[in-house]
């Protein structure tokens, strides 16, 4: 298991290996979603509750431009009324749940691409491929600790936690966009996830790197033309 953590970081081949005779699912998955849902339970706990209220207005107005200025105080009463204790358990639900179901789907589909691979593997292994390469992500979730941990007046922009997104990284001034989401950590994780499914079915490393990156191709590339 923690031979796994540290192969998966300092010698891939050798952890895709194990995996492929032994997948395990549980251990990267708890880190995972535990590191992913404490920084929601530090934002709670260490940002401003007016200033977070008035992150989430600035959400919903983006997304629901119709939505009426009585509907938008009514949901900032809610988040400046609500209870410490509530608003974290909502923040560590959401994320979890959001985690699992994408960890959950990827390995879904994961397991149909590798049907034209011919290679005989269940979701349960593939579920364990994508957990394991979601390791990375760790690092994302300490760099979020650092921002909320540093910041002396508990107003951080909700983007701003991922602070080693490319916006950052390069300099660019962007309210949104895929730039802001997507970071090095998520490229690494792809291309442990490319090594993995190249390890396991032996396409080559173009094809696998396709499949592990469809989705996400899919996503952004949409999202960047709209």
């Amino acid at each position: 298991m923690f031979q796994n953590l540290i192969d998966i970081i300092a010698a891939p081949s050798a952890a895709f290996a194990r995996l492929k005779e032994r997948p395990t699912i549980l251990f990267p998955l708890l880190l995972v979603l535990i590191t992913s849902a404490s920084v929601q339970v530090g934002y709670v706990l260490l940002t401003d509750r007016g200033f977070m209220a008035d992150q989430q207005i600035e959400q919903v107005e983006a997304m629901f431009p119709n939505v009426t200025d009585a509907q938008l105080e009514e949901m900032r009463e809610n988040v400046v009324n609500t209870s410490t204790t509530t608003l974290i358990v909502s923040a560590m639900v959401n994320v979890a749940l959001v985690l699992l179901v994408i960890l959950a789907l990827y390995a879904l589909y994961l397991k149909f691409a590798s049907k034209f691979s011919f290679a005989d593997f269940g979701w349960k292994a593939w579920m364990s491929m994508v957990c394991w390469t979601s390791v990375p992500l760790v690092f994302g979730a300490l760099a979020s600790w650092i921002v909320l941990l540093t910041n002396p007046n508990g107003q951080v922009p909700i983007l701003d936690l991922n602070s080693l997104n490319f916006a950052n990284l390069l300099g660019l001034d962007v309210d949104g966009g895929p730039l802001v989401y997507l970071s090095p950590l998520y490229l690494w994780s792809f291309a442990l996830l490319a090594l993995g499914y190249q390890n396991w079915t032996g396409k080559s490393l173009l094809t696998s790197t396709l499949i592990a990156l469809g989705p996400y191709i899919l996503i952004f590339g949409l999202w960047g033309l709209l």
